[in-house]
Protein backbone atom coordinates (compact mmCIF):
# COMPACT_ATOMS: atom_id res chain seq x y z
CA UNK A 1 0.00 0.00 0.00
CA UNK A 2 2.32 2.41 -0.87
CA UNK A 3 2.10 5.37 -2.81
CA UNK A 4 4.08 7.58 -4.43
CA UNK A 5 4.34 10.33 -1.61
CA UNK A 6 5.95 7.34 0.42
CA UNK A 7 9.00 6.65 -2.08
CA UNK A 8 11.62 9.47 -2.64
CA UNK A 9 14.79 9.81 -4.93
CA UNK A 10 17.64 9.77 -2.83
CA UNK A 11 20.38 9.66 -5.75
CA UNK A 12 21.31 8.26 -9.03
CA UNK A 13 24.68 6.58 -9.48
CA UNK A 14 26.17 5.72 -12.98
CA UNK A 15 28.23 2.84 -13.46
CA UNK A 16 29.75 0.35 -15.89
CA UNK A 17 29.58 -2.94 -15.69
CA UNK A 18 31.43 -5.56 -18.00
CA UNK A 19 30.86 -2.31 -20.73
CA UNK A 20 26.94 -1.30 -20.24
CA UNK A 21 26.44 1.43 -18.36
CA UNK A 22 23.75 1.31 -15.43
CA UNK A 23 21.80 3.59 -13.53
CA UNK A 24 21.24 2.85 -10.41
CA UNK A 25 18.73 4.43 -8.25
CA UNK A 26 18.14 4.27 -4.77
CA UNK A 27 14.81 5.08 -3.14
CA UNK A 28 14.24 6.29 0.29
CA UNK A 29 11.29 5.20 1.52
CA UNK A 30 8.96 6.92 4.10
CA UNK A 31 7.02 5.98 7.20
CA UNK A 32 3.20 6.21 6.20
CA UNK A 33 2.05 7.68 9.51
CA UNK A 34 4.87 10.31 10.60
CA UNK A 35 6.75 10.20 7.29
CA UNK A 36 10.41 9.72 8.77
CA UNK A 37 12.79 7.65 7.11
CA UNK A 38 11.94 3.84 7.46
CA UNK A 39 14.46 0.76 7.62
CA UNK A 40 14.82 -1.45 4.73
CA UNK A 41 12.67 -4.50 5.72
CA UNK A 42 16.00 -6.62 6.86
CA UNK A 43 16.77 -4.14 9.54
CA UNK A 44 13.48 -3.20 10.88
CA UNK A 45 10.83 -5.49 12.65
CA UNK A 46 8.01 -2.81 12.18
CA UNK A 47 8.54 -2.08 7.70
CA UNK A 48 6.98 -0.55 6.27
CA UNK A 49 6.59 1.97 9.67
CA UNK A 50 9.65 3.39 11.50
CA UNK A 51 8.42 2.04 15.04
CA UNK A 52 5.98 0.11 16.64
CA UNK A 53 3.95 3.51 17.92
CA UNK A 54 3.46 4.00 14.28
CA UNK A 55 2.18 0.50 13.29
CA UNK A 56 0.21 0.28 16.30
CA UNK A 57 -1.93 3.87 15.04
CA UNK A 58 -2.45 2.45 11.77
CA UNK A 59 -3.94 -0.83 13.24
CA UNK A 60 -6.20 1.67 15.28
CA UNK A 61 -7.05 3.42 12.44
CA UNK A 62 -8.11 1.02 10.66
CA UNK A 63 -10.06 -0.91 13.88
CA UNK A 64 -11.52 2.45 14.41
CA UNK A 65 -12.93 2.67 10.85
CA UNK A 66 -10.25 5.99 9.55
CA UNK A 67 -9.89 3.87 6.25
CA UNK A 68 -12.61 2.32 4.27
CA UNK A 69 -12.07 0.28 1.39
CA UNK A 70 -14.33 1.73 -1.20
CA UNK A 71 -17.42 -0.29 -2.42
CA UNK A 72 -21.32 0.54 -3.59
CA UNK A 73 -23.95 0.21 -1.09
CA UNK A 74 -25.87 -2.74 -1.94
CA UNK A 75 -29.43 -2.42 -3.06
CA UNK A 76 -32.60 -4.07 -1.48
CA UNK A 77 -32.68 -7.73 -1.73
CA UNK A 78 -28.99 -7.93 -3.46
CA UNK A 79 -27.50 -9.53 -0.05
CA UNK A 80 -29.85 -13.14 0.47
CA UNK A 81 -28.84 -15.64 2.95
CA UNK A 82 -29.81 -19.48 2.12
CA UNK A 83 -32.58 -21.15 2.77
CA UNK A 84 -30.79 -23.26 5.44
CA UNK A 85 -30.20 -23.09 9.03
CA UNK A 86 -26.88 -23.50 9.74
CA UNK A 87 -24.43 -21.41 11.64
CA UNK A 88 -22.82 -20.37 8.23
CA UNK A 89 -25.57 -17.59 7.11
CA UNK A 90 -25.93 -19.05 3.73
CA UNK A 91 -22.29 -18.90 2.85
CA UNK A 92 -22.25 -21.43 0.57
Amino acid sequence: MSSAADLRVQKHARTEVNGAAIIAVVVKRTCPICRNSVALRDENAYFPFCSERCKLVDLGNWLGEVYRVPAEPLGDGELQLGDDDDDRGGVQ
